[in-house]
């Protein structure tokens, strides 16, 4: 896997950014690093090598909310009213309810799709180990929408970023930078029918965001 094909990938709650500054050894041997971005919001810069082969999967939160998980109580947050669900496990079965069980509401969009959640996921504490606490304003995402439920698949997204997630939005990839055509507009000033009318007359993509 080169450079470029490394950029947007994602490893565990860790997306690949930006190549980065090699790390070079006492001998002199130079290791590929790489600039990237944590679900949790914080960045971090990893060896490629470790990337690859699973040994870094966070910026370090993942450890975090392991040990979080351990003083949970099934169906529980840390410091809620007993018998009162948390937010995170909410989310949980309800992910699980669309594509489980015909009779819940939407399930044509998930279960009924072929959507299925993966097997580690059975399990709340698993769940909660990969995915970590809810933030606040957040509901689990697809990053691939056609794509199951599963740690490489899933992130905490806003509801604007999931808006922008739809199996009917239109993304632009110009260098490193993947956006949707509403963000390009936003980041360029041109507007949203502008960049439409572009595509449709046959532009390139980088044409139609920048010229």
């Amino acid at each position: 896997m080169n450079d470029f094909e490394m950029i947007g990938r994602r490893f565990g709650r860790l997306v690949v950014i930006s190549r980065d500054s090699d790390h070079v050894t006492k001998a002199g041997k130079k290791h590929k690093k790489f600039l990237c971005k944590c679900d949790c919001g914080e960045s971090r810069s990893v060896l490629g090598v470790s990337l690859r082969a699973g040994r870094t999967l966070s910026c370090g939160c993942f450890h975090r909310d392991s040990s979080s998980a351990r003083s949970l109580r099934h169906g529980h947050s840390g410091g809620a009213v007993m018998g009162k669900r948390s937010g995170t496990y909410s989310s949980w079965a309800q992910m699980r309810s669309r594509c489980n069980d015909p009779h819940a509401n939407g399930y044509q969009n998930y279960g009924g799709r072929g959507i299925r959640v993966c097997e580690r996921w059975d399990r709340f504490e698993n769940f909660l180990l990969d995915m970590g606490e809810r933030p606040h304003g957040c509901s689990i995402d697809r990053i691939d929408t056609n794509g199951n439920y599963e740690p490489s698949n899933c992130r905490w997204a806003t509801r604007e970023e999931q808006h922008a997630n739809t199996r009917r939005s239109r993304f632009i990839a110009v260098g490193d930078e993947r956006l949707t055509i509403k963000q390009w507009s936003v980041k360029t000033g041109l507007s949203y029918q502008c960049i439409r009318r572009r595509l449709v007359r046959g532009w390139s993509d980088e044409r139609a965001v920048l010229a």
